[in-house]
């Protein structure tokens, strides 16, 4: 492939933590990669799929541009895809359940280092009866150079009195 085909930095680099050796940098990085791969792969085969073909969720996304002391500079906003987000941005989701049933969410970001964090519930409950609504938040680590990363939001049916799915 292309070495950084996005500019300076954006091609994944091995980071040494502390009191890790080179090869167990290389293999920490590369199972992080073969558990993103997966992930991305299982529910790329599992999504837009519906009993009614309709979406069970309508999600919107909000982007709060910062300043240069990764303080909020500026009002939500839409997101434009094609200008992407910066270090230190704020990426807000709101979800709403649509599907007429219960739906349990969780959502997840997928770094471009491979590792994959999870976003939402922390603490909560992630049942949304139909045509609640929720938000969550993240925000873009300061320093890092731009990259090719993924927020996935996953929504399962559920039953009123069923165990609650939380894929965090």
């Amino acid at each position: 492939g292309v070495l950084d085909p996005l500019g300076p930095g954006s091609t994944p680099r091995v980071i040494l933590q502390a009191g890790e050796s080179k090869s167990d940098a290389l293999s920490r990085m590369l199972a992080d990669a073969r558990h993103a791969s997966r992930l991305r792969r299982v529910f790329a085969e599992l999504s837009g799929r519906s009993l009614t073909g309709k979406p069970a969720l309508e999600v919107g996304f909000q982007r709060r541009a910062a300043g240069a002391d990764c303080q909020p500079a500026t009002a939500a906003a839409p997101v434009d895809p094609a200008k992407g987000l910066a270090p230190c941005d704020q990426l807000w989701v709101s979800f709403a359940n649509v599907s007429g049933k219960p739906q349990d969410v969780s959502i997840l970001y997928l770094n471009a280092d491979f590792t994959v964090t999870p976003i939402w519930p922390k603490g909560l409950s992630n049942r949304l009866m139909p045509g609640e609504s929720a938000r969550a938040g993240l925000q873009i680590a300061p320093n890092l150079p731009p990259a090719i990363e993924e927020l996935l939001v996953l929504a399962v049916p559920a039953r009123d009195d069923g165990a609650r799915v939380d894929l965090t």
